[in-house]
């Protein structure tokens, strides 16, 4: 199939990684994409995967007329849109040009299919609408104008390939400047104020672990409107802001035990790292079997309203933890992740959504 698809999301995330995952398993299937997204996001990424893409423009019209000529120039079969403006954007070509679209909504929010004439118009025209948990699926009913027979699950997809236990390097070690008897924590996600809960936390639990005397080094890896603060706490705690980096399963298999939510916390997971998932939901905890079935519905922190624990109770936890065989809780959670969310069970989720779109024009 021939297929358009659109981002409008100009930063480095969880949504951004998991759309080039997915167009590069649909490309390995035989899928033709054009994929039409920010300038100067992850283009070096974009290239290595051989995605071909094209650069999103200023404004509604130009962005249609941009849509349309790449439409004439691919004779599209189908155009499928993530969060934001592209969502507007393939309703109106999809009119135009009369083939079906498809949406992914990553979080908890209706834009675009809220309850006006507009909305409800863009809700009728879409064939269906991914939610990547249960919990954007309850939202998108409840608060939206979609119906419920519209919305379907699928998971962010998680390449269990790229990321699989791996022994760390000790290059990169010497370049964090973490020494061989520190313990490695490392947050991994975007740092900016939507994850304060969670960014804070883990920051006022490198505190208390020092002050129990706990040699620990914590890694920041993500980018974001809190990175200045970062910078200072860096200044009287064992803390390292990274940045983003290109190579995450290198930078995770440094980590004896992984901070995130969504995305991040999943990939920690396929490399064989226990994770304690936080994030713009609230505190899911350690994850374990017992709480694996919320943490799917929640994206791992991610969805919903999850508790905002104490960091005392936090930091208990996590020294509970390193006490535990960490290479046998972590190949327990690689084993789920491979089972639920691996990348090439997403990709024929979506293969044959697309496949009963189009059969039904």
């Amino acid at each position: 199939m021939r297929i358009i698809t659109g981002l409008n999301a100009p930063w480095v995330g969880g949504t951004r990684i998991h759309v080039l995952s997915l167009l590069e398993g649909l490309q390995k299937r035989g899928h033709d994409i054009t994929f039409i997204t920010d300038r100067d996001v992850m283009e070096n990424e974009m290239k290595s995967k051989g995605i071909n893409f094209r650069y999103r423009v200023q404004d509604l019209l130009p962005m249609l007329e941009l849509m349309l000529d790449v439409s004439q120039e691919f004779s599209a079969d189908i155009i499928h849109a993530h969060p934001s403006s592209s969502i507007l954007e393939s309703f109106f070509l999809a009119e135009l040009i009369k083939v079906p679209f498809v949406v992914t909504m990553h979080g908890e929010y209706s834009m675009c299919f809220q309850k006006t004439r507009l909305g409800k118009a863009i809700s009728n025209s879409v064939f269906a609408v991914i939610a990547v948990s249960e919990n954007v699926k309850r939202f998108l009913i409840k608060k939206t104008s979609l119906i419920e027979d519209k919305v379907i699950v699928i998971p962010n997809g998680i390449n269990t390939q790229e990321f699989k236990p791996k022994g760390a390097d000790p290059a990169l070690m010497g370049e964090y400047g973490i020494g061989k008897d520190e313990t490695v924590l490392l947050y991994a996600g975007r740092l900016d104020h939507d994850k304060e809960y969670a960014i804070i936390s883990t920051v006022k639990m490198v505190e208390a672990l020092v002050k129990k005397g706990v040699k620990v080094k914590c890694i920041f890896a993500g980018t974001g409107s809190m990175q200045s603060l970062l910078q200072d706490y860096a200044q009287v705690l064992p803390v390292n802001i990274i940045g983003f980096s290109s190579k995450m399963n290198q930078v995770l298999a440094i980590a004896h035990v992984v901070i995130g939510a969504g995305r991040s916390a999943l990939e920690a997971m396929a490399m064989g790292k226990p994770v304690m998932a936080m994030g713009r939901g609230g505190f899911l905890g350690v994850v374990s079997g017992d709480n694996w079935g919320e943490g799917k519905r929640t994206n791992f922190g991610d969805h919903g309203v999850l508790p905002l624990e104490e960091v005392s109770n936090m930091t208990g936890s996590l020294l509970e933890l390193l006490e535990k065989d960490l290479d046998r809780e972590g190949k327990y959670l690689r084993d789920l992740v491979v089972r639920d969310f691996s990348l090439e069970m997403v990709v024929k989720q979506v293969e044959e959504l697309y496949f009963n779109a189009f059969s039904r024009l």
